[in-house]
């Protein structure tokens, strides 16, 4: 069977890569430089718990892929900066504080672990010692190369609609341009972040309506949230937010790069895993997952195209599921 992935970001690639690894004739095709939207600008931040509000589909999703994470870059034999090193949310008002007690009293319910501490920079701290990181720009590297020794063709060309797409079965890994293409509701939400020059924390940290993520010998700072379309600029207001950010988490410093990618997001904030009405695969719309759940999401398209069970339900990622109201925030 000829596959036709059309993205090249960590979903496109980790997808290309695990058809191939099941025999299929893969290529991939991309508007931009592989990985060069969402997956470069991310943060890299594995966190399966963090990113949940309740026990359901989206929890078990992101912890199954975090399950699979350290295998599954192991085989690409580059250190990518991968580490299981906790994140750690503190709480500076008594009604995050209260938050933090919730989550972690759901989540203690859902046999995960999380940690109350006590942290001089703020109110209260929750530790989720089961959570990590990876160097998202290594990773895709990594990822680029492998595909590369492997032989897979990755072609420069933007993709519209899949009636123009050559091969038995497309993929439409396409991120926040996948919506004309598959026919589904993604939009882009800009994050801009910033990396300063300030000694890594020990872990992520959470806080003031942001994030610190080691990032070699420096820190990196996230991420606003804007819905501004495709515009993928910089501004001043975004880097003064997030040099508040730094400062309230004690990451305040000099500032070494300043950057955007748009996330492909969702009116519900699930992503949308499954087959189109003309047969094709959908694997878009991981919002600000997108590293977390390369795994996963890769495991479901092979899955998929070899007409397997796929490890997941995805009747809660259906790509045509009703549209809920608006995107989450």
């Amino acid at each position: 069977m000829d596959v036709v992935v059309v993205g090249a970001g960590i979903i496109g690639l980790a997808s290309a890569l695990e058809l191939a690894e099941a025999g299929l004739r893969v290529s991939i095709v991309d508007r931009s430089e592989p990985g060069s939207e969402a997956s470069w600008a991310a943060a890299g931040i594995l966190g399966p718990q963090s990113e949940s509000h309740a026990p359901g589909p989206m929890l078990d999703l992101c912890l199954r892929s975090f399950q699979l994470y350290g295998e599954w870059v192991a085989k690409l034999k580059v250190d990518v900066g991968y580490e299981r090193c906790g994140t750690l949310h503190l709480a500076f008002t008594n009604a995050e504080a209260d938050a933090l007690a919730a989550l972690r009293d759901w989540q203690i319910a859902a046999g995960l672990r999380a940690e109350l501490h006590n942290d001089a920079r703020a109110k209260v701290a929750l530790w989720l010692p089961d959570e990590g990181r990876v160097d998202a720009r290594r990773l895709v590297a990594a990822l680029r190369a492998e595909v590369e020794k492997r032989g897979i063709k990755v072609r420069k060309t933007e993709v519209t609609r899949l009636d123009r797409v050559e091969g038995e079965l497309a993929v439409v890994a396409a991120g926040a341009w996948s919506g004309p293409i598959a026919g589904v509701r993604v939009e882009p939400v800009r994050g801009q972040l910033l990396l300063v020059d300030v000694p890594p924390p020990p872990s992520v940290v959470f806080g003031a309506g942001g994030y610190l993520v080691p990032r070699g010998g420096r820190t990196l700072v996230g991420s606003t949230v804007e819905r501004t379309g495709f515009d993928k600029a910089i501004t001043r207001e975004g880097r003064l937010q997030l040099e508040a950010i730094a400062a309230r988490l004690g990451a305040a410093g000099p500032v070494v790069d300043h950057w955007a990618g748009l996330r492909p997001g969702t009116a519900d904030g699930l992503p949308l895993l499954g087959r189109t009405e003309w047969g094709d695969i959908v694997a878009t719309g991981h919002y600000r997952n997108g590293i977390l759940l390369a795994p996963v999401t890769a495991a479901i398209v092979r899955a998929l195209a070899l007409g397997e069970t796929p490890p997941v339900d995805l009747k809660p990622f259906a790509p045509h599921r009703p549209p809920a109201e608006s995107l989450p925030h």
